[in-house]
């Protein structure tokens, strides 16, 4: 998948002046929002200093967790777009829009200076998608065989507890455990984050607790055989991110857990953040980001998970903001802001070929000249109907 390939990341490194980032990265930027244009992450500034607080002593350090992305250093595979969203060199080929650099530079847009006309790159576009799926496109029919839902999840894999930590809440974090079936190939379960309960059971022995994953199926294949389309519109419509940015953690004599927000794509949103109980960033692929068109502000408010009061540790606050119940961490025992937060709409709202092939908008009546204009002119300036054009004259016999 895009993120599975990705190779590795920079680990943690002490804050300096003189610190360096990779010259460029490659953005994976499925809906073609870029644009050719510069292509922010996120990375830099502020934000990517954190406070850390272990056994030893606190410091403040700059996170480094980029992932090893771009020409040469990684086999991460563009999806192919659909035609018209973006540009077509690079589109199914392993070709990825260039990110900036850090210090400000623009990269490239994934064509060269001399590309063709937008026809042309759609057309490229459109030959690209077709090559990567052995002739066959990402066509609005195709992908209208594609349906999601919300799935109660039952099988996951402890990360941590807060025992022996002195923290006077006690929590678990856990991962979602998703296995491949063999009778059941033409759907998959789609990872949005880490979870958070009270208590030590997992997910499901919690009354309430809300343990959900996003299900892709394909409706038009066949169970056993599968889709032939599935890894293409997987990553296309639910990408990983860019990289992940820790936005805090903390150690104590027998443990240590830490949280990562996603960065992802442009056009697209996370919906739940990682938990790690080592400082190594999360790979890729543990998290997916949905179309940000998918998302909205939840109308429940956020439910406290637990906190590390008591604990020793600078403070910090875990809940569960939305129906995936997936976990959110917050700086502080203040509950997130709804600016910070997302939910999934509805199922009946999430409809791939809305994204990755929208249909062409409806044709424009050709403008008017001469003097029809001026009276269509003079009519809108007195808010009345222009009138009706004359008839045509009939035809002689």
């Amino acid at each position: 998948s895009a993120g599975a390939a990705s190779g590795g990341f920079l680990a943690a490194s002490s804050s300096s002046a003189s610190a360096s980032y990779p010259p460029a990265s490659s953005m994976l930027d499925p809906l073609g929002v870029l644009g050719g244009d510069e292509a922010g992450d996120g990375w830099g500034g502020a934000d990517d200093l954190i406070n850390f607080d272990a056994p030893s002593g606190a410091g403040r350090i700059r996170i480094e967790a980029r992932s090893l992305a771009g020409p040469g250093g990684s086999t991460n595979s563009s999806p192919a777009k659909p035609p018209g969203s973006g540009s077509g060199g690079g589109a199914g080929a392993g070709g990825s829009r260039h990110s900036r650099t850090n210090s400000g530079g623009a990269g490239g847009s994934g064509m060269s200076a001399s590309a063709a006309t937008p026809a042309a790159s759609a057309a490229g576009a459109a030959a690209a998608a077709a090559a990567a799926s052995g002739g066959v496109a990402l066509t609005r029919d195709v992908l209208s065989g594609f349906r999601l839902q919300l799935k109660q999840h039952a099988l996951f894999t402890k990360l941590w507890t807060s025992e022996a930590t002195g923290s006077r809440r006690s929590a678990s974090f856990w991962l979602p455990k998703i296995e491949v079936s063999v009778m059941v190939r033409n759907r998959e379960r789609i990872p949005l984050g880490s979870y958070a309960v009270p208590g030590y059971g997992d997910p499901t022995k919690v009354a309430g607790q809300p343990s959900n994953l996003l299900e892709l199926a394909d409706n038009k294949a066949w169970a056993m055989t599968g889709s032939a389309h599935m890894s293409r519109v997987l990553d296309s419509l639910l990408p990983t991110p860019v990289r992940f940015r820790q936005v805090w953690g903390q150690e104590w004599k027998h443990g240590a857990v830490y949280a990562w927000a996603a960065v992802p794509p442009p056009g697209f949103s996370a919906l739940g953040m990682m938990l790690t109980a080592s400082n190594a960033p999360p790979p890729l692929t543990a998290l997916r980001c949905v179309p940000t068109a998918w998302t909205c502000r939840p109308t429940t408010p956020p439910k406290l998970v637990w906190e590390n009061g008591g604990s020793g540790g600078r403070p910090a606050s875990v809940w569960v903001v939305n129906s995936l119940g997936t976990a959110h961490v917050t700086v502080g025992f203040d509950a997130p802001l709804p600016g910070d937060v997302l939910e999934l709409k509805p199922a009946s709202q999430l409809l791939p070929e809305e994204i990755l092939a929208p249909p062409p908008p409806p044709p424009t009546a050709p403008a008017l000249k001469g003097r029809a204009a001026m009276f269509q002119s003079v009519a809108a300036e007195r808010g009345v109907a222009p009138p009706p054009p004359p008839p045509a004259p009939a035809a002689s016999a």
